[in-house]
């Protein structure tokens, strides 16, 4: 029986920027073996099918993911710098969003820890690639439910095998494990801070000295990047470390500087009632 699709499937492109030439790569094929139309792909470092001119970054990365069907993730390796991609995966399968499938398409021995368990694919490995190539292209529920085979390939094939061949092809003069380790800066620092969702209700209570205290000593550190580390000095900040601890810390190695001054860009309410900046 033959499934009316009630839309086109969004793929969104999880990757550094640094790995571009393999992002554009494997869009590319997709373009090519769904005839360029049957699919909708986003691709943060393309300027044809990624953000739009004008338009706010981080809003329009939440929306394409909060819609996104696949989210196929570009990695390379671990010790290089994986938050943001990791905040994309996170955004993409939020469960208030829209169903997500994450495919891990990974192009050395390492691979992301949050995905470990799962069936990744492996890009070096004719088989793994030939095995998503049929997935991808064919299986009626590899996308939602309304959705069904991408393509109207049958399996085995002569158009799935030179699919499969077309993607072996394109993604076999990528130099393995050997990707250069380019340090990306970031826009700006990135910092993720944990207060509690009770106290988050009483700030506005308080008087502005007493909420600056407070805020101090009541937030504690989730996350820091290698940028607000540089910033405040040091080598690494402990998770759990308050905001008054940074604050002594930094005084301490820097005398002479005014103050600590913090400008939160964002902030998501976690269900595990805490809040978090």
């Amino acid at each position: 029986m033959h499934t009316v699709r009630t839309r086109a499937p969004q793929v969104f492109l999880s990757h550094r920027h640094s790995d571009r030439q393999i992002a554009d790569r494997v869009r590319q094929w997709i373009e090519q073996t769904t005839a360029g139309h049957a699919s909708k792909v986003f691709q943060s470092s393309s300027y044809a099918h990624g953000p739009k001119i004008g338009k706010h970054l981080s809003q329009e990365l939440s929306d394409s993911l909060w819609h996104t069907d696949v989210l196929i993730l570009i990695y390379t390796l671990s010790d290089l710098d994986w938050s943001y991609c990791m905040w994309e995966c996170g955004v993409a399968t939020d469960p208030s969003s829209r169903a997500t499938r994450v495919v891990v398409l990974q192009f050395s021995d390492d691979a992301p820890a949050v995905f470990d368990d799962q069936v990744r694919v492996n890009a070096r490995s004719k088989e793994s690639l030939l095995q998503f190539a049929s997935q991808f292209l064919t299986d009626g529920d590899f996308f939602p439910p309304g959705i069904g085979a991408i393509t109207a390939f049958a399996p085995e094939s002569p158009q799935l095998r030179e699919a499969g061949t077309s993607l072996i092809s394109s993604l076999s003069n990528i130099p393995p494990t050997k990707h250069e380790k380019v340090e990306e800066w970031p826009a700006w620092p990135f910092i993720r801070l944990r207060m509690s969702l009770d106290f988050s209700r009483e700030i506005s209570d308080l008087l502005t000295a007493d909420a600056r205290e407070r805020i101090l000593s009541e937030t504690k550190i989730a996350f820091a990047d290698w940028v607000v580390c540089s910033v405040f000095g040091v080598r690494k900040i402990a998770q759990e470390c308050t905001l008054a601890d940074l604050a002594r810390g930094w005084a301490a190695r820097a005398p002479r500087q005014n103050g600590l001054i913090l400008s939160f860009h964002s902030y998501t309410w976690l269900p595990s009632g805490s809040s978090r900046l």
